[in-house]
């Protein structure tokens, strides 16, 4: 009998003893569990934010946009698809100093995702372009390059480099590596335009115009490219051509103060030549 008690003591120590360990257990898991669910929750809500700000950055309601991004960094602050979004906001609304700050907030060459490095290494090379900081801009841009190249980047790159009349050849270089990336069409009236500036500065008038009217070819209202090629034409002397491109470039933008001056000015020299189309 009385090992049979002892036996059965046992027993029930045992009992009570994986109960008090499973009821442990159980609370741990609950506490877990808990913790999971509100950083679940805390993810998802900054997650929404931010899709929010995306599509109210698309339907160009940019304040409401930035709201949104400060929201879901609040919730989140190590969000950097959040802090790339918000500067590339703010550089569209000209806020350089805040664009450059929300950049770097989130350490782009510490990031582990390439891509969005590159991407927030390049948008801070453009806001450096604005500022003109052009030394800088050119190393942002070559560290995006380093990360993963982009049209963008090598763009940016030649801007920086006809923005200061220096290394011309290297800025032509770097459209065509541009190019060889097979970019958005879109993008192509913009290098090509870079390119013939390029050629412009270093004299080469005639690769100047070719370049300039193959922008056009991919965007047949594009200022900037009428405005240098009427500038091309004037240099070697084809005023009917230059008067032409002037006046295409005030037609689209008859605010645009620098083509109606270089236009003033050819009427004045040359009252009898009639403008020409340029295409």
């Amino acid at each position: 009998m009385v090992e049979e008690k002892r036996k059965l003591g046992d027993e029930e120590f045992y009992r009570r003893k994986w109960r008090k360990k499973a009821l442990q257990i159980s609370i741990i898991a609950i506490v877990i569990l808990g913790i999971a669910s509100f950083f679940l929750v805390k993810s998802l809500n900054a997650s929404r934010a931010y899709k929010i700000g995306v599509q109210l950055m698309e339907e160009e309601q940019y304040e409401d946009a930035i709201s949104s991004f400060d929201k879901a960094l609040e919730i989140r602050p190590n969000f950097p698809e959040a802090s790339a979004k918000k500067g590339q906001v703010l550089l569209v609304l000209q806020r350089y100093d805040e664009a450059q700050e929300a950049l770097l907030v989130a350490n782009p060459e510490k990031l582990n995702n390439k891509k969005l490095a590159s991407d927030m290494l390049n948008l801070l090379g453009i806001v450096s372009l604005r500022q003109q900081e052009y030394s800088a801009a050119v190393d942002e841009f070559e560290k995006a390059i380093a990360l993963q190249p982009s049209a963008s980047s090598y763009l940016g790159l030649a801007e920086a480099l006809v923005k200061q009349e220096k290394d011309l050849d290297k800025a032509i270089e770097y459209v065509d590596d541009a190019i060889e990336l097979r970019p958005d069409p879109s993008l192509y009236t913009r290098l090509y335009n870079m390119k013939g500036q390029a050629y412009l500065i270093s004299g080469n008038n005639e690769s100047a115009n070719e370049a300039f009217l193959e922008s056009l070819s991919y965007n047949d209202n594009y200022i900037m490219s009428y405005y240098f090629l009427g500038i091309s034409y004037e240099q070697t002397g084809n005023i009917a051509k230059a008067k032409g491109a002037f006046s295409k470039a005030i037609e689209l933008n008859p605010d645009y103060d620098e083509a109606f001056d270089a236009l003033k000015a050819l009427d004045v020299a040359y009252p009898d030549v009639l403008p020409e189309a340029v295409r």
